[in-house]
């Protein structure tokens, strides 16, 4: 019987025939269309484990078909191309990885065995998905193997008991290690141990220690009882004699390797199972796995104590055990023991299938042990330790797919409590609004341990890192519109809005910050208006003034009354001083990582040159000094209004150039988290593609010069801007002290 469905999609026949007669021969089911649409209209409704397909397909391509596919049925993909070495290709296949495709590339042409090895990484060897049918064969005959048709794909669920059981505390809180049972006590021996425990109780006495592995502490009364009493429920004790040691002879009592467990020959045993060969090699393979497991989670354990560091010894023995885990789960022989255990247990509960899914849950439930370590040292400050872990789920032969999908589980409860801060923060907010800056202050600094969690373990671009950034800055918004309406503070507001901004990821959320930013840099300018011209129009009869714009009501806020001789010229002209104010303070992008303690390079501002596109306006004719203390009221207006044409303009010049910059910005920030996010990996050993990683960077550093080019442009006209509403402000005033009014 053919196990794992696979879909083979290659525009030429004698490729795809290949494939197929290779995969066919190893005992996969495979199904061969050679094209596109083909490829969509099968894949669908089949459902596959993985799809190979070449990139280049005549009409729809064959990099869409595997991402509509990848996110229809979940399934994994493998590139068979010519390009596998394309640095622009392989890019294009970690974008599909960052956006959650299980995605790798085959090279063209290929070796069967290459070709093997890669379909095992992913799916794994087709013999392990019919242990449930062979053990069916045995325990109930041919009637049952006809249920499952052959090249039918399986739906698993996971074995959420293995799951839940997979903690630092996985061998601590073992019902055999603590009540010093072997795997093969009958019933009626725990029901002995039972009653030995409860007389133990009455006479006052502690139960002894267990014989394999004792605890350092002696194990409480309760605990024993509690361990004695999961063994009589058939799930549970399924999954602790799964993480425990198994006979390789078939008796515990005789087994040599158990027996010099319990007089502590630790090597002893080691040695008996590797040399173990023949029928009991798959269990002494599993026995060798949970040794080192063991041995690695006793000293994490003990340093979670006194928050000592991961010592070389530990990694040694962590590097092992996902070593034995991972050949666990090539040897058929082991899962057909398994099988048989389940249904020598005869519970209804259980089912054969039940040592397929305990199989196919083993990858993640190992992984996340070490997932929800590197989160607790992230969160603690700890990037050292962190990184050792994450480097021994992101190495190991598990892959990077159960790494990606453990790290966000074990961050899922980080994540409910940023939710929580934010909630909490808005609502406080919005009971006190005059207070709410202080609340949102409050909010940045308690986020920041839970936010450095995800920029270090997941990086920005990971859709889960990026939520917890914009709730955050979504949060942080919504305090601050209550704040400024409320006080009309626009100068702490400003600051609190920058960092938002900083923290947000989301286009629309950006966009949305910029707005409030331009709008309450307008009302940050009329606050600094000075009040000489206000006074000299009060004093002075009023008569009609050039039509002005004014400025457009701040985020959500109260609509206030300027002073009737201040002209609303100055005020509606200023869409982008707040930006302007922003680019004189510094000439680099502005990049999100302050929030993530990440330094950013800053890109260095060329020598000032002409550039293209710009308009000056200061080279108009304009009255001189002299000439201006005898200028009529009526050529003062005419001039205003000229002035007001000349400045929506170069309004437009201004937003043009500044479009430009904005643009720029957003690919260096798209380019430098790629960077950071590189770095990272090699830091933590993770193999990084030199390749990617210099295109990315020499496109990052032809962008800086652009963005350098197109910000200097962006000032020389902002400057021209504010040179001429400065001017025109100063008419708008000598036209009210001769009388003017609006």
């Amino acid at each position: 019987m053919t196990s794992h469905s696979i879909l083979v999609a290659d525009h030429n026949p004698p490729i795809s025939d290949v494939l197929k007669v290779f995969l066919e021969a190893e005992g996969y089911g495979v199904t061969v269309v050679n094209s596109s649409e083909q490829a969509l209209k099968q894949g669908t409704p089949l459902r596959p484990q993985l799809l190979l397909i070449d990139p280049v397909m005549p009409g729809m391509s064959g990099v869409e078909v595997a991402t509509r596919l990848s996110r229809e049925t979940n399934c994994k993909v493998l590139f068979v191309t010519a390009f596998a070495d394309d640095a622009d290709f392989k890019e294009m296949v970690r974008g599909l990885q960052k956006q959650g495709c299980d995605a790798g590339i085959l090279p063209k042409p290929f070796e069967k065995d290459q070709l093997l090895a890669s379909v095992r990484r992913r799916i794994g060897p087709p013999a392990q998905a019919s242990v449930e049918d062979r053990g069916a064969e045995q325990a109930v005959g041919a009637a049952q193997r006809s249920a499952t048709p052959a090249g039918e794909k399986r739906e698993l669920t996971p074995y959420e008991r293995l799951r839940e059981v997979a903690t630092i505390n996985l061998y601590q809180a073992n019902a055999f290690r603590i009540a010093g049972l072997n795997v093969d006590a009958s019933l009626r021996d725990v029901s002995k141990e039972a009653e030995k425990l409860e007389l133990m109780l009455r006479l006052g006495r502690t139960p002894p220690p267990a014989a394999i592995f004792p605890l350092d502490e002696a194990p409480t009364i309760e605990s024993v009882r509690n361990a004695l009493q999961s063994l009589k429920d058939p799930e549970s004790r399924l999954v602790q004699e799964f993480f425990w040691f198994w006979p390789c002879t078939g008796d515990s009592a005789g087994d040599p390797a158990l027996v010099a467990l319990r007089q502590g020959k630790y090597q002893a045993a080691v040695d008996g199972w590797t040399r173990t060969k023949g029928l009991g090699n798959g269990i002494a393979i599993h026995n060798l796995a949970v040794f080192h497991h063991l041995g690695a989670l006793n000293s994490a354990v003990g340093r979670s104590k006194t928050l000592q560091p991961t010592a070389a010894e530990e990694i040694y023995l962590w590097t092992s055990a996902y070593r034995y885990w991972k050949a666990l789960l090539d040897r058929t022989d082991f899962w057909e023991d398994l099988a048989a255990r389940v249904r020598k247990i005869n519970d209804p509960r259980l089912r054969v299938e039940t040592a397929q899914r305990i199989w196919a849950t083993l990858p993640s439930a190992i992984v996340k042990i070490n997932a929800q370590i590197a989160v607790a040292a992230a969160e603690r400050g700890e990037f050292e330790e962190a990184a050792k872990h994450r480097k021994l789920m992101y190495t190991s032969a598990f892959g990077e797919g159960p790494a990606k999908e453990e790290t966000r589980r074990a961050l899922s409860h980080a994540k409910d409590e940023l939710e929580r801060l934010c909630e909490n923060a808005e609502k406080e907010g919005r009971s006190n609004r005059k207070a709410a800056n202080l609340v949102t202050r409050k909010l940045f600094d308690e986020k920041s341990r839970l936010l450095r969690a995800f920029n270090y373990l997941l990086g920005t671009g990971d859709p889960m890192c990026d939520a917890a950034h914009d709730r955050v800055a979504e949060a942080g918004r919504f305090c601050m519109v209550d704040y400024v309406n409320e006080t009309e503070d626009w100068e702490a507001a400003r600051l609190i809005f920058e960092e938002c901004l900083a923290l947000a990821e989301g286009k629309a959320l950006r966009l949305k910050l910029e707005e409030d930013l331009e709008i309450i840099g307008r009302n940050l300018v009329g606050q600094r208006q000075p009040q000489s011209s206000q006074q000299a129009a009060a004093a002075q009869p009023s008569t009609t003034a050039p039509e002005t714009r004014r400025a457009a009501p701040a985020a959500a806020a109260k609509a206030r009354n300027k002073n009737k001789y201040v002209a609303a010229i100055f005020v509606g002209a200023v869409v982008l001083f707040a930006a302007v104010k922003g680019c004189d303070d510094s000439s680099s992008p502005v990049h999100p990582a302050s929030s993530q303690g990440v330094t950013q390079t800053t890109p260095s501002e060329p020598a000032s040159q002409p550039t293209s596109g710009y308009t000056d306006y200061s080279s108009q004719q304009r009255p001189s000094p002299s000439a201006r203390t005898t200028t009529t009221r009526a050529e003062l207006k005419a001039e205003i209004e000229a002035d007001n044409r000349t400045i929506e303009l170069l309004e437009g010049e201004v937003k043009s150039a500044r479009s430009s910059v904005d643009e720029y910005d957003s690919l260096l920030n798209m380019d430098k988290s790629a960077l950071d996010q590189m770095k990272r990996d090699n830091d933590a050993g993770i193999e990084v593609d030199e390749t990617v990683y210099e295109a990315t960077r020499r496109r990052y550093n032809a962008n800086v010069n652009m963005y350098n080019q197109y910000l200097t442009d962006y000032k020389a006209k902002a400057a021209r801007y504010n040179q001429l509403l400065a001017a025109t402000n100063a008419k708008i005033d000598r036209y009210n002290s001769q009388g003017g009014t609006r």
